[in-house]
């Protein structure tokens, strides 16, 4: 007996001690014990029916000890008393010999609440940052249409997240030279985003100097280390500069693994050969070759970026260029709309889901 009675005074000295606070109701609903947390907090409310407490004159409509008696198992509720948030948890329990009893446990969580709202409110300004951001970056892309008398363009532009690291624009830099070109920044989400519009800006901002491919790389990179970018942070471009008047078609590439497919007189697609190192840290000034082709008014040229030949099946294969020749080659009305949208359609069924990647391809028809 000295025993037993030693065990009860030694499980309600450890309850008494718990952090949580913790009550018993018997089968009507009256409290008939209360740890020293739950006295503390509250006052001392045994004998009283368990709904006085939350300042209640009747037995709650969503009552969880109630609920627990149903189910059989434990349930949880939150409850507001006063400036404090509660998270109740409930179990139902039957001691032979003896009535039915219930046990509760409240633990204060109204730190915890009050950190979830402001969460809650940071992420809602995020989130309204982040729309803001993509809102900007798409309007500084180019629209679908016919550009300075001197090409057309027809684009899909499918980012992976909400912000994208693909790239393209279409800049006049004289009355008879239009630049274009197609950029890639390593990454996507915000920060390959501002490199995209720091990208444009630099561009733009350059005017007629961009019509020299030296001094516009020269630029970027001179941008890019302004911003102190860092090591890691680096983007491809293949840019492209069309002559109305001599009809001459001039392509750099500055890393972009996606090599330009241009348009020959058998109406196939053909890579054009033209490389050099991508713009970052280790480039310090620039050094790329430029290949120039004489073009029929007609002709065609697609730039894309890896988020179209990368993208796997689930065998593992990739998309490739094949993938995009095959298309080419499968339209019978090779219009500039259905063959961007024939390339989008066929990369996502390839792939059998999604793409997990900024997925960007841009038509160029020069006139």
């Amino acid at each position: 007996m000295r025993k037993r009675l030693n065990r009860k005074l030694l499980m309600t000295a450890v309850i008494d001690r718990m952090d949580a606070m913790v009550r018993v109701m018997d089968e009507n609903h009256h409290v008939v014990y209360m740890n020293n947390k739950m006295r503390q907090e509250f006052g001392n409310c045994c004998g009283k029916e368990c709904f006085r407490l939350l300042g209640r004159t009747e037995e709650c409509e969503d009552c969880v000890t109630s609920s627990a008696k149903v189910s059989g198992d434990s349930e949880s509720k939150e409850i507001i008393i006063g400036e404090k948030v509660y998270r109740i948890i409930a179990s139902s329990m039957e001691l032979r010999g003896f009535s039915k009893y219930s046990i509760e446990l409240f633990l204060d969580i109204t730190k915890q609440k009050r950190l979830e709202e402001t969460n809650r409110r940071h992420f809602a300004r995020l989130a309204q940052d982040v729309e803001f951001a993509k809102q900007v970056q798409y309007n500084a892309l180019p629209k679908d249409g016919e550009y300075f008398g001197s090409l057309k363009v027809c684009s899909i532009y499918r980012p992976a997240e909400s912000l994208a690291g693909d790239f393209f624009d279409v800049v006049k830099i004289d009355e008879n030279r239009t630049l274009f070109y197609i950029a890639d920044v390593a990454g996507h989400g915000v920060r390959s985003s501002l490199l995209t519009i720091f990208l444009h800006q630099v561009i733009r901002g350059m005017r007629e100097r961009a019509g020299d491919f030296k001094q516009l790389i020269d630029g970027i990179l001179r941008g890019m280390n302004e911003l102190h970018t860092g090591d890691e942070a680096y983007l491809t471009i293949l840019m492209g500069i069309y002559d109305n008047k001599t009809k001459e078609l001039t392509l750099v590439n500055a890393g972009h693994n996606c090599l330009p497919l241009l348009e020959g007189d058998d109406g196939r697609l053909h890579e054009v050969e033209v490389s050099g190192m991508p713009i970052c840290s280790l480039l310090h000034r620039a050094n790329h070759t430029p290949v120039t082709r004489k073009i029929s008014p007609g002709t065609r040229l697609l730039m894309y970026t890896d988020g179209v030949t990368e993208t796997e099946n689930l065998a593992g294969e990739p998309f490739g260029t094949e993938g995009i020749l095959r298309l080419w080659d499968s339209q019978d009305i090779k219009t500039p709309q259905q063959l961007v949208a024939a390339i989008q359609a066929g990369v996502v069924e390839f792939a059998g889901f999604a793409p997990q990647d900024d997925m960007t391809a841009v038509l160029l028809e020069f006139l």
